[in-house]
């Protein structure tokens, strides 16, 4: 948040005290979350027309920016008697919250009073304390305050529709899944946009995904409601079917058609896997086994032949290995080979260095699909596809993700090693495409175990520190004086590895960031639990693919089914990576489609886009209390 829109908002907290807009402390609902009027008579109260406003700014535009936007809320109430006036407030914390703003949020909604009005104002200002309390995770209060908001009578239904995807949200991280089914397939009858009705089906299946067999069971056992029985028994049918995609898909099709009037008939079809392309018969898969990146390797060859034990199709293809060694250019050598043998489709190499290798020395002329990102450019032959694990894709993800979340202003911290500075490039360049503001980058150095100088650097500490020694100086006087953090930042990207972050987070939390909303990627978890440890990760949220982090019954059952099949590494992404590659592969050779393919597979949601390039759809964690726990973040 830049400093003049903080002051903006600060100011508009203190101008309501002006009118008397507190209220005194009552009850479990605003217990200890407002100041009386006595607690605040040492404030200035600012005159309207002393407030720093953009100048220009016309309230009649539509808003440019999340900033402009509350602006222009506060604004309005200023100049709207009440219950508008409470209303146009209550409209700039919706923002503030949905920005990531809780400090300034919490400020201006402790200051409106909505004594006398609606109960509809009274609901609304409980729910948004609601969400400030669950950003801070505190479940316990969020869900009383959401609960009591939810029994008010005449609210409108856009509230009470926010209000349950809250309760939903808090049911799935205090254990309580199937709740939370139950509150988003009630929310489902208060929407009417076809996107939203579609976003709120995939909330649906996210919480049931947390039920084993015996818990989908027992819930449509109990006076289950017939919306909540077909969604059960959707559920059931993916956890029996596990490891078996061709019996899966025959098992939905005839539930479809004995229950075509259920609402989640047409999300239940996008869930099952794209038909095959029919004419493929061999795969070639190129991997360099006998290299220094054989261990990677193997996990990747471990992967693939995992997907093709569980493909129970008649007509799977047959699997051909070429072991392509040490050397990236002989890549295109193995490929020419695998065609003269018969493949159809041709799956790798592996890595950056050898697509590239293999894409400068010739182009393909079979489909393929490269794994490995690539710095040269081609032309493939149609239906091939180009998969990729490298850091760098998912920094992009991740500052998509936090523009989406309304963080504008950041700052980062990186490793100081090439690792670091390719995340941090990748992370920046897309960054400030997208439109964001980087405020301040700081390095550090991975070996070391004390971050002070560079976490001052980033939070302008030792700027304060300097100005107090100066007016020290000056005055000759020994000033009291607390260091604080700059406030025009409202997230921090922090690049680390799982030992680093859990030395960094601590730290920045001293160091007055505690507040602030920090992001990472994958590699800041080590993929095995570690309550203890990883204590000190809580607060940061990271993406992941759900085969690492999700845990769900459907993804424990295949786990469990493949090695006792034999496979190692089940649990390791790059076996998962494999596991999606000969999803791909059975997908290769199509003509371009018009639009983006989702593949919904176990590992994660894989996004071809119509360049053949595919995007994994992770979801995202939170550590709390020391463990990565799944958030609904869309």
């Amino acid at each position: 948040m830049s400093a003049p829109f903080s002051f903006f908002v600060v100011a508009l907290a203190v101008l309501l005290l002006s009118a008397c807009d507190t209220i005194p402390v009552r009850g479990d609902e605003e217990q200890g979350a407002e100041k009386s009027t006595e607690q605040s008579d040492n404030v200035q109260v600012i005159p309207l027309e002393d407030l720093e406003l953009d100048s220009g700014f016309d309230t009649g535009e539509q808003a440019k920016s999340p900033e402009e936007s509350i602006r222009a809320d506060l604004r309005e109430a200023l100049d709207s008697p009440p219950p508008f006036r409470q209303t146009a407030y209550l409209d700039a914390v919706h923002k503030l919250i949905d920005k990531g703003d809780l400090q300034d949020a919490e400020a201006v909604l402790n200051k409106i009073d909505v004594r006398g009005l609606a109960p509809v104002h009274r609901a609304r200002k409980r729910l948004l304390r609601a969400e400030i309390s669950f950003q801070e995770d505190n479940l316990d209060r969020a869900m009383r305050l959401v609960e009591r908001s939810l029994r008010a009578q005449n609210i409108d239904p856009t509230y009470v529709s926010r209000g349950m995807d809250l309760k939903a949200r808090i049911d799935l991280l205090q254990g309580q899944p199937l709740d939370a089914a139950k509150a988003w397939i009630g929310r489902g009858n208060l929407l009417t946009d076809a996107q939203a009705i579609d976003d709120n089906h995939n909330r649906i299946w996210f919480a049931l995904g947390h039920l084993n067999g015996l818990e989908l069971q027992l819930a449509g056992q109990v006076g289950a409601a017939d919306e909540l029985r077909g969604w059960l028994d959707i559920a059931i049918l993916f956890l029996e079917f596990v490891g078996d995609r061709h019996g899966l898909r025959s098992a939905v099709t005839q539930w479809i058609n004995a229950n075509s009037f259920h609402p989640a008939v047409d999300f239940t079809t996008a869930l099952l896997p794209p038909l095959r392309t029919p004419e493929i018969r061999q795969v070639a898969l190129l991997l360099p086994l006998s290299s220094n990146f054989g261990t990677a390797a193997q996990r990747v060859y471990n992967g693939f032949y995992a997907g093709h034990h569980t493909d129970t199709d008649p007509r799977r293809p047959n699997v051909v290995f070429y072991d392509v060694g040490g050397e990236p250019s002989l890549a295109g050598n193995y490929v020419g080979v695998a065609a003269s043998d018969g493949a159809n489709v041709i799956v790798g190499p592996l890595g950056r260095s050898a697509v590239n290798a293999l894409l400068e020395s010739r182009q393909p002329e079979k489909p393929i699909v490269l794994l490995g990102g690539s710095s040269t450019e081609y032309s493939l032959a149609t239906g091939s596809y180009q998969f990729d694990l490298a850091p760098e894709s998912e920094a992009k993800q991740v500052a998509e993700f936090m523009y989406a979340s309304g963080h504008r202003r950041l700052a980062t911290l990186y490793p100081n090693d090439e690792w670091g500075r390719r995340i941090y490039d990748a992370f920046v360049g897309h960054w400030e495409t997208l439109g964001g503001t980087l405020a301040e980058s700081q390095p550090y150095a991975p070996a070391s175990d004390d971050f002070t100088v560079p976490i001052n650097k980033l939070f302008n500490l030792t700027e304060s520190e300097n100005r107090k020694a100066f007016l020290q100086a000056k005055s000759r006087l020994n000033l009291h004086f607390d260091a604080r953090r700059r406030r025009d930042i409202d997230a921090l990207f922090m690049a680390a590895r799982p030992d680093e972050a859990r030395l960094l987070k601590p730290q920045i939390n001293f160091f007055q960031g505690h507040d602030l909303p920090v992001y990472s990627t994958s590699h800041v978890y080590t993929g095995a639990a570690d309550t203890i440890k990883d204590t000190d990760l809580d607060g940061i949220m990271f993406p992941d693919m759900p085969w690492t982090i999700a845990n769900t019954a459907r993804i424990d059952k295949l786990k469990t089914l493949l090695k006792n099949a034999g496979f190692t590494d089940v649990s390791s992404e790059l076996f998962a990576f494999g596991y999606g590659s000969y999803q791909l592969a059975l997908l290769a050779a199509r003509p371009p489609q018009a639009g983006d393919t989702r593949l919904n597979g176990l590992t994660s949601e894989l996004i071809i886009g119509k360049d053949g390039r595919v995007h994994r759809h992770p979801e995202w964690a939170k550590f709390i209390k020391g463990v990565p726990a799944r958030i609904w973040t869309h």
